[in-house]
């Protein structure tokens, strides 16, 4: 808001996850939805889509609308992905996946053992969210690596359409002038202690990734290295 009283044209679009009363009038461009949304989506032609391909879909049409534009501009674009559908939830990746990472097994998590399973009281574990879910997508050693690669899928699908934007904004001219910030709200538990989802303080839950892009050359940047 505030970079629109200063001139910028700002837009929306994807998962507006802080309730269901929409701030259309705000915006220049909206094309944000309420609520959890669903990745089964339709195109302007009524045929299927992904989600994931519908917010890069809407994102290129919204840069291609800025090129001849003198104004700044400020994009949010937040992707559903890699959350599950519905509830208590599955992964839903974009069929175009669906043999991505099947000719091998993947890693899963070393705490993903009975021992650290048995780590806490039953009286937090029962009925516990976390742990309920977990048993409809991790119980089994099949069960895991199938919700993992889903995972990964969804996970997959959101590089692409990143990709496809960040060549959307070469192909308009405006690489070398636009700024990308790229971050999370939330880790994601895949069978940790027992567990699914993002429900408590620990690493699997709480580390996100934060990526600042900038094109303009630093003359006195620095890198830090941190060790955790």
């Amino acid at each position: 808001m505030l970079l629109r009283k200063s001139g910028y044209t700002i837009g929306f679009i994807g998962k507006y996850g802080v309730g269901n009363k929409l701030p259309v009038d705000k915006y220049d461009y909206w094309k944000g939805f309420g609520g959890q949304g669903t990745f089964s989506q339709q195109d302007e032609k009524g045929n299927p889509i992904h989600l994931t391909q519908k917010i890069g879909k809407q994102t290129n049409e919204f840069l291609e609308l800025q090129k001849s534009s003198k104004k700044p501009f400020c994009l949010s674009v937040s992707f559903k992905a890699p959350h599950v559908e519905g509830d208590p939830g599955y992964f839903l990746p974009d069929s175009a996946y669906d043999t991505l990472y099947s000719d091998i097994a993947v890693d899963v998590p070393i705490t993903s053992t009975s021992e650290y399973f048995d780590h806490f009281p039953s009286n937090f574990t029962t009925n516990n969210v976390a742990r309920n879910r977990w048993e409809s997508r991790f119980t089994t050693p099949e069960m895991q690596q199938e919700s993992i690669k889903k995972y990964y899928q969804l996970i997959h699908g959101v590089d692409v359409v990143v990709g496809d934007i960040i060549e959307k904004l070469k192909e308009t001219g405006q690489d070398k002038n636009t700024v990308i910030i790229f971050t999370s709200n939330n880790g994601f538990y895949l069978g940790e202690y027992g567990f699914a989802g993002k429900w408590y303080g620990s690493e699997p839950s709480i580390r996100v990734p934060l990526i600042i892009y900038g094109p303009r050359k630093l003359s006195n940047g620095k890198t830090i290295e941190k060790k955790y």
